[in-house]
């Protein structure tokens, strides 16, 4: 009788072992971002403050799982799912990158002072507008563009696109558009010689 009961319990645990699902194969990818900086891993595929939970440096992989098709990926970090954006990895190694050159010295005649008003006649300027989608122009732009914290050639870099990428407008200076990436939710500003409506221009 124990024999019988036995052979029934592997019986069933043989068959259970049939129906469990298997366990989705990951493959590493390398983090190559455009600056050289690390890529941050979030807990939800959004851009925020506070769903950070970690940081993989350029070069270095990470156990991808799958593509979500939004600009998001599904990665395994530290045992958990968690997700980075898509167009920050790649499937083989980056190049090193290089240190950044020294910046230019700005010429004598323009002091930082006045690059802070030409910013602030720029602000002065703002007006908000109905959000409208534009385009890296081709026809202008020979290399990616600058999406920068403020209105002027001389803030920080947030991110570089290349030409054809689309941004929604949400708001305009005099010479400047207020924009936000419709995948990341970056939000910066684009000179508006450097755009178009039209993404055949």
């Amino acid at each position: 009788m124990t024999k019988r009961l036995l052979g029934m319990f592997v019986a069933i645990m043989l068959i259970a072992l049939m129906f469990v699902p298997a366990v989705a194969a990951t493959k590493p990818m390398y983090v190559q971002t455009n600056t050289g900086v690390g890529l941050n891993v979030r807990s939800t595929p959004e851009v925020r403050d506070d769903n950070i939970v970690g940081n993989v440096k350029y070069g270095n992989t990470i156990d991808v799982d799958h593509d979500l098709g939004n600009g998001w990926t599904v990665v395994r970090y530290d045992n958990k799912i968690a997700y980075v954006v898509t167009r920050y990895l790649s499937a083989t190694k980056p190049a090193e990158k290089k240190a950044a050159p020294a910046p230019t010295p700005a010429p004598s005649g323009k002091t930082q002072t006045s690059d802070l008003d030409d910013v602030n006649a720029e602000f002065a300027s703002a007006m908000k507008v109905n959000p409208y989608t534009v385009y890296v122009n081709p026809a202008r732009v020979t290399s990616w563009l600058n999406l920068r914290w403020a209105p002027s050639t001389k803030a920080g870099k947030i991110a570089t696109y290349k030409p054809g990428s689309a941004f929604t407008v949400i708001a305009q200076t005099r010479n400047w558009l207020q924009v936000q990436d419709p995948k990341t939710g970056y939000v910066g500003f684009v000179s508006t010689k450097m755009v178009t409506i039209n993404p055949a221009n």
